[in-house]
């Protein structure tokens, strides 16, 4: 919870100093925001590997960041191949795909598991631990599940195939 509101008094600075800088200078602002940008998809790759941080809010800043001071940059983290759907899909409201609520869910509860059990002595830790996988659990659960679109199998006609490509004929 605490991840949670370090992002939020991240943007709240952003926009202060959006603010600030506004009259003065934006080649500062742009790279004061490139720099925050950057260090959220940091934090971002991060939270990929480790459950405990969460990767759409960082992505989110840092595309909110490139958004207001590089278009060049702001376009990268869109269209990149492992980055811009995590982000395309929230902004769009299609959800997370089942195998990443899956391997968000795994990882979860072996890291804390594991730690829970084995790394934390205090009992009241413990069972924070533990609370916190319930809330993260919940909430992944309750967030809309990415269906895969249909294939267009009009494509898959006798007709439209090549028969030399598949017999290795040549025509």
């Amino acid at each position: 919870m605490a991840l949670y509101n370090w992002v939020i008094q991240i943007s709240i600075t952003v926009l202060i100093l959006r603010y600030v800088f506004m009259r003065k200078s934006n080649k500062a602002l742009n790279k004061i925001l490139i720099i925050i940008g950057t260090l959220s998809i940091l934090i971002g790759l991060i939270g990929i590997i480790l459950p405990i941080l969460p990767t759409t809010p960082f992505l989110l800043l840092a595309a909110v960041c490139y958004g207001k001071s590089s278009k060049k940059l702001y376009d990268y983290l869109l269209n990149n191949p492992l980055l811009g759907e995590y982000i395309s899909n929230y902004i769009k409201g299609k959800g997370i795909p089942f195998h990443t609520k899956l391997f968000a869910l795994a990882l979860l509860w072996l890291s804390i598991g594991y730690a829970a059990l084995f790394a934390v002595q205090s009992v009241i830790v413990k069972i924070l631990l533990f609370i916190i996988a319930s809330g993260v659990t919940i909430h992944l659960i309750k967030i809309k599940t990415l269906r895969k679109e249909p294939e267009d199998k009009s494509n898959l006609d006798n007709d439209n195939i090549d028969k030399s490509i598949i017999y290795n004929k040549e025509s």
